[in-house]
This record gives structure tokens, sequence and C-alpha cells, in this order.
């Protein structure tokens, strides 16, 4: 079922084009959207608010090349549905020269979220989640 929209931040055009083929590979995946805008803006996360329309939203921030290990994201939707989870993030790898290196991250618990908290490129939100999120915000960051 393709039941995710992608928005990805603007990037270098050979990346951008990368990681399109490799998120519209993805069988869950119904959209795939180029920001020309900082993700992080409030009136940028407002347009994918409005933009988007699966059940999931996904978000990657990074503005390097994206790709998935098999089944990635097919678990990371199933863990979001069996926990009713309003957002999923994952371990990730990052390639270092020729060399891909583990980039683990945290677990998310009372008491570890903080503002340089690292979730890693993608997060999967559930999409009525981030609209009341969206919706919320009363400044412009």
């Amino acid at each position: 079922m393709k039941n995710i929209d992608c928005f990805i931040s603007a990037c270098d055009p050979g990346v951008a084009a990368s990681t399109l083929n490799n998120l519209g590979a993805e069988p869950s995946v119904a959209s795939v959207h180029v920001l020309d805008a900082p993700m992080g803006a409030t009136a940028v996360l407002r347009q994918i608010a409005e933009r988007t329309a699966g059940e999931w939203t996904l978000l990657y921030t990074k503005p390097t090349e994206l790709s998935f290990v098999h089944y990635a994201l097919e678990r990371m939707l199933a863990v979001g549905e069996d926990t009713g989870a309003a957002m999923v993030y994952a371990d990730h790898f990052a390639m270092t020269g020729d060399v891909l290196k583990q980039a683990p991250v945290i677990d998310c618990q009372p008491g570890a979220l903080r503002d340089d908290f690292d979730f890693g490129g993608v997060l999967l939100y559930r999409t009525s989640a981030l609209r009341d999120a969206v919706a919320a915000m009363d400044a412009d960051y």
C-alpha cells in the first residue's frame, strides 16, 4: 500500500535525483517532493502539512543521498502502526570516504530529549500528528 508522502531538503541535483529514485522504488511511497527552502522553517512545515495526503509523512533532512537497507521503511511503518507512535526514527549508517559506518541514535525516553537530540535524517510522522503540531505553532522558526 502506498501511504507515505516524502519530502526531501533541497540539495545537489544529482543527490536529489538519486534520492528520488531510491524513495520512488519503495513500495509504500506514494510521492516524493523536493523542497526549495530549509526543512525546519515554520512556513515550510506548514506547506508540507498542507501538501501531504498519505497516512504517513517522511521528512529527509540531510543533503546527502538516501538509501535504505532491505525492508527498513516497512519496519518503520510496522513499528509506528504497532505502537501508535506519532513519529518513528531509526539507527542509520554514515559513509565516511569509502567506509560505511554505523551511526546509532539513542532511544527517546523521558529526560533524554533536548534541543540537540539526534533523530537522524529520516523522520517518519503520522500525518495527523504532524498536522496537529504544525497547527499549534504560533512562532516562526
